[in-house]
């Protein structure tokens, strides 16, 4: 429906719907992300700024919208403004990554005490070097990538009979195919331990 309104250049027509939408379904994101997109086509940047701003606590979301204005602008042809958006997620990520490297640490320091081996998984098509970088070298912990496995498939499968929706530049949330191919994967590498 925003859609048509916005295609009868009924912008206001649009922005009602969508806000109707999300006082009925406050976690509808999707919603959102229309609304952040409506405001920018329309030069209204503040109210596209209160939109982001909404989702500032859930890093997920927040990404997940940018996420989507950044393919807008790629469909439009707008490659300065999404290569913008695109430093905004990269920001987002290095900020998150600083966290998940802080908690790494704090997981293995409390494991190694106890006498406890860490097992650390990287997320589908992403390079393990970027967990192994986090620590020393030193350490004793089993890294397990999804690069290789993920990227034979894709070669051969559509993005989405492996995965829900675009987390990542590369990668999302898995589907049961793709929870599958992780799940084959961590088992494959305990049993080569098993085995050692």
């Amino acid at each position: 429906m925003g859609e048509i309104y916005q295609g009868l250049n009924k912008t206001d027509d649009t922005i009602n719907l969508l806000w109707d939408t999300v006082q009925k379904s406050p976690e509808n994101y999707a919603a959102y992300t229309e609304l952040a997109w409506y405001y920018i086509e329309n030069n209204q940047t503040t109210e596209a700024e209160d939109i982001f701003n909404k989702y500032k606590t859930d890093r997920y979301e927040l990404l997940t919208v940018y996420g989507k204005i950044e393919e807008r602008y790629k469909e439009k042809g707008q490659f300065v403004k999404a290569d913008e958006i695109s430093k905004k997620i990269y920001e987002i990520r290095q900020s998150d990554f600083k966290i998940t490297q802080k908690n790494y640490l704090q997981l293995y320091k409390t494991l190694h005490k106890k006498g406890i081996k860490l097992m650390i998984m990287q997320y589908p098509t992403l390079k393990i070097d970027e967990l192994k970088n986090i620590f020393r070298g030193d350490e004793d912990i089993i890294f397990i990538s999804n690069e290789e496995n993920f990227k034979k498939v894709l070669e051969n499968s559509y993005y989405d009979d492996y995965f829900i929706d675009k987390f990542g530049k590369t990668f999302g949330h898995a589907t049961k195919k793709g929870n599958i191919l992780i799940a084959e994967n961590v088992a494959n590498e305990i049993l080569n331990l098993v085995n050692e």
